[in-house]
């Protein structure tokens, strides 16, 4: 049995991005949608404190860009080759984290829109951008001091993996303030809007059309649902939503052809019921699916809060959720309400990343691996470096 965060922990764009990195074990993954397997590829390597370097991917032109997960003295971009596996390293600046984000994630995510990279910072100070073609970087910070920064909030600046792109802007909505970021992808200019609502921050972004976005709260007063104008930079409705409130009740919202919108939650700590929202397209009535409802931990999988981890259409009117407690694969037919799921598992053993995950862990004075007491399959061997 693989458990809820090996392979997935940090899989924040499995299916469309196709690949994975585990923060915990290293172990870069690319996922089979036709079988419904992960597939490990890659070993890694981890830092001493038995994490990841790297914690996201991208491909682009058959070659992968991998985000480095923790701050460190010497922090790089990996770039991976898949033809010939040979890696190249690009060096990123050291800059001041503030203390209160020294141990989360450097980045929340990644995006490419023609040939540049954007590595979108949690932590770190500053948007990176990479020109795949030269691999030149341009570090682009000078919106940092003009946020509304909320000082209570411990969250990072950008919630995972939440962008929207309208022509050749990328909007990206700030976590720790209720400020939304439009940044020119190919001039770098810059605008931030500040928006007065509710919440303390955002969690997530829907582009409705070219005028209206639909964002979701974070940090306090985080069960809201709005409706922001671009022209008139204004909410022009909002909606609570009836759910147990945390930092990122929401990890994801996908438009239909129709305009409606789904609404994926992400966490709920409490493990009371779970359910997946609809507003419906004049944006008059926020309806609830009752999708998932009343679950319990099973077979001794712990809730790491990550319930939906990741959502998104796979045709016309079907969307795809995996749920990140059981490891279970659904699919919904939007018009015909079919619900079908999958047990989503691990393919074949690969022999090469087994052997080098029991080197690696076998010379940690910090890590007493039984690799002698007994023959283990590969997933119980991650099942065991899991449970430690």
């Amino acid at each position: 049995m693989i458990k809820g965060n090996i392979f997935l922990s940090s899989a924040y764009n499995p299916v469309d991005n196709k690949w994975s990195v585990d923060f915990k074990t290293g172990i870069l993954s690319r996922i089979d949608k036709d079988s419904r397997q992960y597939r490990p590829f890659l070993f890694l390597g981890t830092n001493d404190e038995l994490s990841s370097k790297y914690n996201d991917a991208i491909e682009v032109e058959n070659k992968l860009y991998l985000v480095p997960y923790l701050y460190r003295k010497n922090m790089d971009i990996r770039i991976v080759d898949l033809s010939t596996l040979s890696s190249e390293y690009i060096e990123l600046e050291n800059r001041e984290i503030q203390k209160d984000l020294i141990n989360a994630s450097l980045f929340s995510g990644v995006i490419q829109i023609k040939d540049f990279v954007f590595f979108i910072p949690y932590s770190y100070p500053a948007i990176i951008r990479m020109n795949v073609n030269n691999k030149k970087i341009d570090y682009i910070d000078l919106w940092i001091n003009e946020l509304n920064i909320n000082e209570e909030s411990n969250l990072g600046f950008f919630p995972i993996n939440q962008y929207s792109i309208s022509g050749e802007n990328i909007y990206l909505p700030l976590a720790r303030c209720t400020d939304l970021l439009i940044i020119n992808y190919k001039t770098m200019e810059i605008s931030i809007n500040h928006i007065k609502v509710n919440s303390s921050g955002f969690s997530c972004i829907c582009k409705i059309d070219e005028e209206n976005f639909l964002l979701t709260g974070a940090g306090q007063n985080s069960d809201w649902l709005y409706l922001w104008n671009k022209e008139k930079n204004d909410v022009c409705k909002e909606w609570k939503m009836q759910s147990t409130p945390n930092d990122y009740p929401v990890m994801k919202m996908l438009k239909h052809s129709n305009k409606d919108v789904y609404i994926f939650p992400c966490q709920n700590w409490e493990g009371l019921k779970l359910d997946i929202y609809c507003l419906k397209g004049d944006a008059a009535e926020l309806t609830n699916t009752e999708l998932i409802q009343n679950y319990t931990q099973k077979n001794n999988i712990p809730l790491y809060g990550n319930e939906i981890i990741y959502a998104n259409w796979i045709s016309d009117d079907v969307f795809l959720y995996v749920t990140g407690y059981d490891l279970k694969w659904h699919e919904y037919n939007v018009k015909t309400h079919k619900h079908v799921e999958y047990n989503l598992e691990l393919a074949n053993d690969n022999e090469q990343i087994f052997k080098a995950l029991k080197e690696y862990y076998s010379n940690l004075t910090k890590y007493k691996v039984p690799i002698n007491e007994r023959e283990l399959s590969f997933s119980e061997y991650l099942d065991f470096v899991d449970f430690y």
